[in-house]
């Protein structure tokens, strides 16, 4: 089992994140912990864990700069058979390699395997609901009718699901190495929605994923982050499905692709106008346009931009 964790200046959440993975109660495992060029005190604390744990390996990126490239660094020298990412900011719940494990023995034919997470802010405070309890649609695939469910539930053909709503967080997924290099790993050409990007492909080339319903990981809310970084949080999906587009992974999928597309457009549209970013606002507009010219929604969205000020 081989956890990759990309660092970049988290000199002041790395120690609590290697302390969730060293405290796990599955021991078999190594972590390679990429920097992307840190220039405050995280290479001198991984360094210090690694001295500690042979299992600790600190490298430097050797990729396209960013999280992609720090984490297809690691793929390509991940020695695990199966491969865990954990951002160096989030935790891992003691038991989060174990109750993986356990379940890729019980169902070795899958080579996807995801579970549950909490948000979190503070790290006095791990409580929370899990994801599968507050989304509508991962409640609907994991839980169905039957209420919370406590067995791992097997999801056949994801990617019919996985082109609703992403089914996984990176801090849950556990993949197949062999499948993970067959891929290419990461899209180093996106900034954001590089992991959903890479989600879809798996989604896409397995006819089962393994849902695992326990919370297994945290996710900590950053203002910082990637994620709340002032940009509109599908800034980069477009380009993202556009390219899955031209990909033959997504034949036939072609219709749901460019929905999503026009979808996440207006989504951005409508950031850009409450922030009073008009030129931003007129070309996601027209994104929307490009991919359906006799939309009316496409449309009135455009003109309520361009009037807009």
């Amino acid at each position: 089992m081989s956890i990759i964790v990309p660092v970049f200046n988290l000199g002041d959440y790395i120690d609590r994140t290697l302390k969730s993975i060293v405290g796990q109660t599955f021991l078999d495992w190594e972590v390679l912990v990429v920097d992307d060029g840190s220039t405050d005190n995280t290479p001198a604390l991984v360094q210090k864990w690694a001295n500690r744990d042979e299992r600790i390996k600190f490298v430097r990126n050797q990729r396209s700069k960013g999280v992609s490239g720090a984490r297809n660094t690691g793929i390509d020298i991940a020695r695990g058979d199966w491969i865990a990412f954990l951002d160096g900011d989030d935790l891992f719940d003691e038991s989060a390699l174990e109750t993986r494990v356990s379940a890729s023995s019980a169902y070795p034919g899958c080579w996807f395997i995801g579970g549950d997470f909490i948000k979190f802010n503070s790290d006095e405070d791990l409580s929370g609901h899990p994801f599968s309890e507050t989304n509508a649609h991962w409640r609907a695939c994991v839980h169905g009718d039957l209420g919370f469910r406590l067995e791992p539930t097997l999801i056949f053909d994801p990617i019919k699901h996985f082109l609703v709503a992403s089914l996984t967080w990176t801090g849950c997924v556990m993949i197949r190495a062999q499948l993970l290099r067959a891929l290419s790993g990461f899209s180093e050409k996106l900034m954001s929605a590089e992991d959903s990007h890479l989600w879809l492909r798996v989604a896409a080339s397995v006819d089962q994923m393994l849902f695992v319903p326990k919370s297994i990981s945290y996710y900590r809310q950053r203002l910082s982050s990637l994620t709340n970084s002032g940009s509109p949080i599908y800034r980069d999906a477009v380009a993202a499905y556009q390219d899955l587009l031209d990909d033959p992974l997504f034949i036939g999928h072609q219709e749901q692709l460019i929905a999503n597309i026009r979808a996440f457009a207006h989504s951005n549209t409508f950031f850009y106008r409450r922030h009073g970013q008009k030129l931003q606002a007129i070309h996601s507009a027209l994104h929307a346009i490009r991919w359906d010219l006799f939309s009316c929604l496409s449309w009135k969205n455009f003109i309520a931009t361009l009037l807009f000020r």
